[in-house]
């Protein structure tokens, strides 16, 4: 085992340690959010453990760990300051995962994000190790972009405060950096992070490095930061949606007129946002698409997730020949209501060949970190007999809300569509199970059954 390899392992069984010592908190506070503190402090932790394990230091080591402590604890403490209870996303991952979250935590959030953070980590055992590497022009421009994407998400951090401060409800940041960026901090902190792999990159090894500033970008657009945000701030405020049409997502762009059909702008020739967007893939200035509320004589969207057998579903075209009731919900409190229609449609259909039916759970946000916890659970609770009627839709909640017609985030209702054997919808209802409903919808089923 070389040298190099041992001391990131022995870096990242700290990180893990210091997590659980984190989890042990966590478990007696009820407030898995503990987990988003420790992030920044866990890159400093290994910004000091990588050059006390190699027994030496460079400059071009000095400096990220410098470079990297201060963005860490700026970060922690500021995410300490603004902390009052577990946050929404570990709330709605608390309620999907059920009694079992108190150690599924353990895995799916601080053993998970300590991982995380130590791939992200990984130009600071670049460069520990390699100590005797010349500066070079790379770290030069390395060292701008870190000070840069700092003062950036600095900056934005304290903006948002500001207005958070005295903002009236529902208002929405369009001024400062906010203008021109709908996540500033989230750009300021990808150039931090490509600014550190820049000054890793002339070290053997540093190239490779470049998973560091990738994940993180991604992490920051895809995962915890640019979607989830948009999501949650569309649905909760109105004038949201209209900042979205005119502001660019991540890179920050002067802003759109408002009468301005929206689309993306041309993209920059600046290489930090070329590289992202040609390793992410992602769209960095334009919004979410929108998705309309879906209406009796439509052909039913594409829907896409998976059985819990494990094999991939598409709807309506597995239903191709065949009646199917689909049972939406969003939430863990949409589950017993999305049950009792199950359990009544059950008998109903035995009698009707040609007909089927499915139970559909959207899950978004922070719940998609526990999925294997949370699938584990469904198929242990779910009749072998009965794994090709659950369908798992993970993400696409805001699409799929729209169409459905949820309009509230704590919404515990039934959301129950049926499509005929072309796909088309033929009848919809919302609610808590209903007897009179449950009558119409088997009307329904019969009449088609008995179509040709």
């Amino acid at each position: 085992m070389t040298a190099q390899l041992l001391t990131g392992l022995v870096g990242w069984a700290l990180v893990l340690a210091a997590a659980t010592l984190l989890w042990v908190v966590s478990v007696r506070r009820r407030d898995a959010s503990l987990a988003d503190i420790g992030w920044g402090l866990g890159f400093a932790l290994l910004a000091w453990v990588y050059p006390v394990l190699e027994g030496r230091v460079s400059g071009r080591g000095l400096l990220l760990a410098i470079g990297v402590t201060a963005w860490g604890v700026r970060l922690a403490w500021h995410i300490a300051r603004r902390h009052r209870g577990e946050d929404r996303r570990y709330m709605a991952l608390r309620a999907a995962a059920g009694p079992h979250f108190w150690w599924a935590s353990l895995v799916t959030v601080f053993w998970l994000q300590g991982t995380l953070l130590w791939i992200v980590a990984l130009p600071l055992l670049v460069v520990s190790s390699s100590p005797s590497t010349p500066f070079s022009w790379t770290g030069a421009i390395g060292g701008l972009l870190m000070v840069a994407g700092f003062v950036c998400e600095a900056a934005a951090d304290a903006q948002l405060t500001r207005f958070r401060a005295s903002a009236a409800p529902g208002a929405v940041l369009d001024s400062g950096l906010w203008r021109y960026s709908r996540h500033p901090n989230y750009f300021g902190d990808a150039v931090f992070w490509w600014g550190v792999w820049l000054v890793a990159v002339p070290a053997p090894l540093g190239l490779a490095a470049i998973i560091s500033p990738s994940l993180m970008t991604w992490l920051l657009l895809r995962v915890s930061g640019v979607a989830l945000l948009d999501r949650t701030l569309s649905a909760t405020k109105p004038a949201y949606r209209d900042y979205i049409r005119r502001t660019s997502a991540f890179i920050p762009w002067p802003p759109r007129r408002r009468e301005t059909v929206a689309g993306p702008p041309r993209r920059t020739a600046v290489l930090l946002a070329c590289a992202m967007a040609g390793s992410l893939g992602g769209p960095l200035f334009a919004g979410p698409s929108e998705a309309h509320l879906m209406t009796i004589g439509d052909t039913l969207p594409a829907l896409r997730g998976e059985y819990l057998s494990g094999r991939k579903a598409q709807l309506p075209e597995d239903a191709r020949g065949t009646a199917a009731v689909i049972l939406m919900g969003f939430t863990y409190a949409s589950r017993k209501p999305v049950e009792a229609w199950a359990e009544h449609l059950k008998p109903a259909l035995a009698g009707m060949p040609g007909t089927t039916f499915y139970e559909v759970p959207v899950i978004g946000g922070m719940a998609r970190m526990g999925k294997w916890f949370i699938d584990s659970g469904m198929r242990r609770g779910t009749p072998k007999a009965l794994h090709e009627n659950v369908i798992t839709v993970w993400g696409e909640t805001t699409q799929w809300k729209a169409r459905a017609g949820v309009t509230d985030d704590r919404d515990q209702f039934a959301y129950v569509t049926l499509i005929d054997r072309e796909g088309r919808i033929r009848w919809r209802y919302s609610g808590l199970f209903d007897e009179a409903a449950f009558d119409t919808l088997v009307g329904e089923l019969r009449a088609l059954a008995t179509e040709h």
